[in-house]
């Protein structure tokens, strides 16, 4: 069975926006979320399942910008892959992304975006930048082309005009594009490297950096400088970048044989089991009242009759024996010659029997 890996997301306004006609919709502004799919075997293919049906999976080659087809047959000696999970129509959506591998094991972790410097301000900010593979990735077109792309924050003190212009670019193939991105993620797309644009007072709009066509990968990065210049006023400029989130690992590993159960152990005595509160435990079986038992000579008997206190039938059953107060015996035959009387303590009246 192949390893697999899951993780929960969901597509809201603080996610990458796009257009969804980035991936086979209408025209719309949508989200999208990333991850990265680690495998530890070299020859190891990875399918990708979503269970939600409305969204879409994309899975591109950071070197070209092209989708792969699934199952993925990673490149020799590759052993990570970026997923795109998009939507083709605005609107929150809760979504499962599993990720299998067919070799090894297999790790899945989600992708934000995060400030990585210190906001700078000033009536023009100007700044370094550079492309590669740890930037994201976005989709520049319907035809499943991702180009790695740097963004940026800026929001100005006081309502006006801003320019923002990029120059001194290098790296092969790199032709660079703006986008501009408000806040209920609106897209401007800007035809070429710089742009005059009206921005709200202490709004923030983002600005995407991006190649016009397809990503640049390990094999082509590229830089850039990018300067942000107010008519009026001062503006901050805080840049975010791609930071890795939550992600999880699983293994395929043989599960462990049982553990023996443990050996059942007597606690020690406590102050339930002490050996005064053991002893109140057993039955309290009381001495009975009678004390005294005389046989003398006497003639034959046929009845008798006491009313002397006996003890119950069976002491042995009851916690305490209560002395009884009246008792008729049954007739016994009597040996010729002999007598008996019985004495009770306390008694006002010893009992006596007498034969006749």
């Amino acid at each position: 069975m192949a390893n697999n890996a899951s993780l929960s997301g969901i597509l809201n306004a603080n996610d990458l926006a796009t257009d969804a006609a980035n991936f086979g919709g209408a025209a719309a502004n949508v989200r999208f979320d990333e991850y990265v799919v680690t495998v530890d075997q070299d020859g190891a293919s990875v399918t990708l399942e979503i269970d939600n049906a409305a969204l879409v999976i994309d899975a591109p080659d950071l070197k070209t910008g092209v989708e792969f087809a699934q199952p993925i047959a990673l490149p020799a000696g590759t052993k990570s892959l970026r997923v795109i999970v998009g939507q083709t129509i605005a609107g929150d959506a809760n979504y499962k992304l599993t990720a299998r591998t067919s070799l090894g094991n297999v790790a899945l972790a989600s992708l934000g975006v995060a400030s990585t410097q210190q906001p700078s301000t000033g009536q023009t900010v100007s700044l370094a930048g550079i492309l590669d593979t740890g930037d994201l990735l976005v989709p520049v077109n319907a035809t499943t082309d991702y180009s790695l792309a740097d963004e940026y924050v800026v929001k100005p003190n006081i309502s006006g005009n801003v320019t923002i212009e990029i120059s001194g670019a290098t790296g092969t193939g790199f032709t660079p594009n703006l986008q501009l991105i408000d806040a209920a993620g609106v897209i401007t797309n800007v035809a070429g490297a710089s742009t005059t644009q009206l921005f709200s007072a202490n709004s923030a709009t983002r600005v995407r950096v991006l190649n016009n066509a397809a990503a640049l990968g390990t094999d082509a990065s590229a830089q850039y400088n990018i300067a942000f210049a107010a008519t009026t006023g001062s503006l901050t400029v805080t840049p975010i970048a791609a930071i890795s989130g939550s992600g999880q690992i699983e293994q395929n590993t043989q599960p462990c044989p049982p553990l023996p159960p443990r050996n059942l152990r007597i606690p020690p005595p406590t102050c339930a089991t002490t050996k005064a509160n053991r002893e109140s435990l057993v039955p309290t079986i009381r001495p009975h009242r009678l004390t005294t038992l005389t046989v003398s000579p006497s003639p034959p008997a046929t009845t008798r009759s006491t009313s002397a206190a006996s003890p119950p039938t069976s002491p042995a059953f009851s916690p305490t024996c209560k002395p009884v107060s009246t008792l008729t015996a049954r007739t016994t035959p009597m040996p010729a010659g002999l007598s008996v009387s019985m004495a009770t303590t306390p008694s006002l009246e010893p009992p006596t029997m007498t034969h006749r």
